[in-house]
């Protein structure tokens, strides 16, 4: 039976106990925030300092819900129980008629601070787990070239494997620094957005808004994002992310800004609506955001033996991908696999990395070039044909999305992490024909101009 660490109680180092656990193993699990409130109602506003963007929206992809009810149905059982919403992705098909494979088009809408208690709740349940929280680590115990464990509260706690998934804030690669290890620079790019949301209830007898578009409308305007999420028990969240460089638009950080920029626009203004909706939060916000990639193995060699980062500490990606949390738990199974494949944890690290180095790779990749295109475009930037082809490929199949069942199926089974990266631009001419023949998009308006959403924040 082997022991493992997990630095950090978040998605992912939860998911990671519970798999390495039900693997036959032990884990403790060391959380410098303090445990959920045991009710479901208090955990909403659970307050998690290490986890700034933990009131932000969130939504658990398709590939991770698969995973759930492939290898931890109880899971899932848990958070519809707790409210979470399954939505079918498919409902929205261009023309109706479904494959099989299409039972896998959802998506499970649930506020972070549900989800995560949730979560916590089971996993303290597994006679294998120890979850110590309010205190967190120190540093790393490192003995013979390799991470031997964690120093907590002055005591050093021993393992076979330490597991960073303390998040994007990781103080890991600082302490690998301070004890010798050489690790190869990160990988870091932009996303150049400054995130603003806020929360609102559906007021009783009052019909809800409809979503009309996937899971709620969605807009790229000259300078800012717009999306709503669905969330749980009937909540739903309104995000307006801005361009860093619009520095004279963060006024909407003002809850009377925020509602005259939401109502103005067309399609988000039934969302915000005060005749239907009342918000229940204040305008949350969110920057300093990168897209990140942390190699931990070079050339088959493991960089720091002894350990492993998992989700966030591994790759984090900008929010409005969504993909954070479901990467995160795809990468606690494979952990769980690599530890019930081999005796060595030198060849646990090596089969880790084989699992899910690929894919973060690509992830990484296609985030970061998104997030470049759009920063380009939005700062009239020229952008040469092919230098960014991924991005260039998926803005090119986003309309046809609408009017084609099989670039529907394409898009959103990558989106959701049905399917590797790599498998849409796999198919990239097949998906280019497809739109070409695809039925046009009806003419929409324009979205509004920047001097527009300046004259809304002033109340003109």
């Amino acid at each position: 039976m082997a022991e493992l660490l997990v630095l950090g109680a978040g998605t992912g180092g939860l998911m990671a106990a519970l798999a390495v656990a039900r693997a036959g193993h032990r884990v403790t699990v060391i959380e410098k925030d303090a445990a959920p409130p045991e009710s479901a109602a208090e955990a909403l506003a659970w307050a998690r300092p290490g986890t700034p963007q933990a009131l932000l929206p969130h939504a658990f992809m398709g590939g991770a819900r698969r995973l759930l009810c492939e290898r931890a149905p109880d899971v899932l059982d848990a958070l519809l129980a707790a409210g979470a919403l399954d939505f079918d992705l498919a409902s929205s098909l261009p023309g109706g008629a479904r494959l099989a494979a299409d039972a896998e088009l959802r998506v499970l809408f649930c506020r972070r601070p549900l989800l995560e208690s949730t979560l916590w709740r089971l996993v303290a349940r597994e006679p294998r787990v120890r979850l110590i929280s309010g205190t967190g680590a120190e540093g790393l115990v490192v003995a013979g070239g390799r991470v031997a464990g964690l120093r907590v509260e002055g005591q050093a706690l021993g393992a076979d494997l330490v597991v960073d998934a303390a998040g994007r804030r990781s103080p890991v690669p600082r302490w690998l620094a301070e004890a010798g290890f050489a690790l190869p620079a990160e990988r870091v790019e932009e996303c150049g957005l400054v995130y603003y949301a806020r929360y609102y209830a559906v007021r009783n007898g009052a019909a809800p808004p409809t979503p009309r578009w996937l899971w709620g409308p969605r807009a790229e305007l000259s300078c800012a994002l717009a999306m709503v999420h669905l969330a749980d028990r009937g909540i739903h969240s309104m995000t307006l992310a801005l361009a860093t460089h619009e520095r004279d638009l963060r006024a909407i950080r003002d809850p009377d800004v925020f509602e005259r920029v939401a109502g103005a626009l067309p399609a988000f203004a039934p969302w915000v609506d005060a005749r239907t909706v009342t918000p229940v939060t204040p305008v949350l916000a969110m920057g300093g955001l990168q897209d990140v990639l942390r190699p931990f193995a070079e050339g088959g060699r493991l960089l720091a033996p002894g350990l492993v980062p998992l989700g966030d500490s591994l790759c984090h990606t900008n929010a409005a991908f969504g993909w954070g949390m479901a990467m995160g738990f795809t990468q606690a199974w494979a952990l769980a696999d690599a530890v019930a494949s081999h005796r060595g944890f030198d060849d646990v690290a090596a089969d880790y990395h084989a699992r899910v180095w690929p894919e973060a790779a690509d992830r990484w990749g296609v985030a970061a070039e998104q997030d470049l295109l759009r920063l380009r475009l939005w700062r009239g930037e020229p952008v040469g044909i092919g230098e960014l082809p991924h991005a260039t490929l998926l803005r090119e199949l986003a309309p046809a999305a609408a009017t084609d069942a099989e670039v529907f199926r394409a898009v959103f089974r990558f989106q959701t992490l049905l399917e590797p990266a790599a498998a849409i631009f796999a198919n990239a001419d097949r998906l280019r024909e497809r739109c070409r023949l695809a039925p046009p998009l009806p003419v929409a308006p324009p979205p509004p101009s920047r001097e527009a959403l300046l004259a809304a924040m002033r109340g003109g």
